[in-house]
């Protein structure tokens, strides 16, 4: 059973980094992060902090304009592949048993 974590991200690019962080230390590793960042003035450094995991289990969708975090979990919702979708606000972090 794979999970698809959606963290949709505005402007937070240091809480991010603990948020993708707490998601890459889950002791259930059979899941996919998508990470959608719904504003695009940012979206070079959320690209550079993304692949600075070096992880393939990460993967990041750039809105062209903002639409709000709903419109950011939709868009990740439509990308989902998992067997489940799980939802981590970019300023919220999982404990690693999650």
């Amino acid at each position: 059973m794979q999970v698809t974590v959606v963290i949709p991200t505005y402007k937070r690019l240091d809480y991010l980094k603990q948020a993708i962080e707490s998601v890459c230390q889950q002791t259930w590793s059979d899941f996919v992060c998508i990470v959608v960042n719904d504003y695009p003035a940012d979206a070079l450094a959320v690209e550079q902090l993304v692949a600075s995991f070096n992880d393939d289990r990460l993967r990041l969708i750039n809105h062209e304009v903002s639409g709000g975090g709903n419109a950011a979990r939709n868009t990740g919702i439509r990308e989902a592949k998992g067997d489940i979708i799980a939802f981590l606000d970019d300023d919220d972090c999982w404990l690693p048993h999650k």
